[in-house]
């Protein structure tokens, strides 16, 4: 077995490692039982016998198990595999190893790490350090400060993200946040899952309050509007069932201005259809504009002209009977 590290930073500081403390009070108290094994004389095999039946008759009903360092196991059924100072005091409740860890609910567990806590029903925290799974079902997976606050939620990984509402998700990243119900945020920095099934795909500092909304990615977007999706920087679709992607150089936003927009803000925007492409620029916008604005009055035109077309080869055909 290899020897702990003596000394580890805790919470930012250099101390005495606690799992190299309980090993070598381990190899002590091995040592110390050993050499009292020597001294004892040999029992004989009826006396050994005998011992034993007497021992399983004053044994009393074991309801936990103990093993490492200065842990406890006070729930019914629960057990403490190893580590130190490890607590499980939920019924059914599981510490496997670790420092420091709290089973504190019935059937929950902690695979290992450093001060996490599995406080309701069936919660787990894998590993990591200063992780809390605190929903019936919730699942820390790893990484540091997370926490998995309502039922059934989950965060893979990371440091410092929260799951608050129920059934949501979170993939990883750090200071992430899912406050709708099955909301989602799969990383990233700082983003935000306000809206019942609400999703942010990553990048930073984005936020999706409404409800079913989505941010794809990128910097401070925000999907507020019931079914929207915003993308890029400064994206913001504010209606519901709004699409808004801002592609633009410099710092300015690109807000939606109507349910059921399709909303593109780009220094150039092209369309490539059978290998015919056409691309709209600050050199021609104005042109494509007028052409929009202008097209009833065209498509008049047009329509006038086809009128004297057909007028002229009506008289032609005349002429020629």
């Amino acid at each position: 077995m290899q020897i702990p590290k003596k000394y580890v930073k805790i919470d930012g500081k250099l101390g005495l490692n606690p799992e190299y403390k309980a090993f070598m009070d381990a190899q002590r108290r091995k040592e110390e039982a050993e050499a009292a094994a020597a001294e004892e004389p040999e029992e004989s095999e009826d006396e050994a016998s005998d011992s034993e039946d007497e021992a399983q008759d004053a044994a009393p009903n074991c309801e936990h198990t103990v093993f490492g360092h200065d842990n406890s196991a006070d729930g019914k059924f629960a057990s403490v595999a190893g580590g130190s100072r490890n607590k499980a005091s939920g019924e059914m409740a599981t510490v496997s190893g670790g420092v420091q860890n709290k089973a504190t609910a019935i059937k929950a567990t902690i695979a290992g790490g450093f001060h996490n806590v599995a406080s309701k029903p069936k919660a787990t925290v894998s590993g990591g350090a200063h992780n809390q799974a605190n929903g019936v079902e919730s699942t820390v997976s790893g990484g540091k400060q997370n926490k998995a606050q309502a039922n059934f939620t989950t965060v893979s990984g990371g440091t410092k993200n929260r799951a608050v509402g129920g059934v949501s998700a979170i993939g990883g990243g750090m200071s992430n946040v899912t406050r709708g119900r099955a909301a989602t945020v799969s990383g990233g920095i700082r983003n935000e899952a306000l809206g019942k099934f609400s999703t942010v795909a990553g990048g930073r500092d984005n936020e999706a309050p409404g409800e079913f909304a989505t941010v794809l990615g990128g910097d401070q977007n925000e999907a507020s509007g019931n079914f929207s999706i915003a993308m890029g920087r400064k994206a913001e679709a504010k209606h519901d069932r709004c699409c808004v992607i801002n592609c633009a150089d410099g710092d300015n936003s690109a807000p939606s201005q109507n349910s059921n927009e399709f909303r593109v803000k780009a220094n150039t925007f092209a369309i490539c259809i059978d290998g015919v492409e056409v691309v709209i620029n600050r050199k021609n916008i104005k042109g494509f504009a007028k052409l929009i604005k202008d097209s009833d009055e065209i498509m008049e035109m047009l329509e006038d002209q086809e009128k004297q077309i057909r007028s002229l080869k009506r008289r032609l055909n005349r002429l020629e009977d």
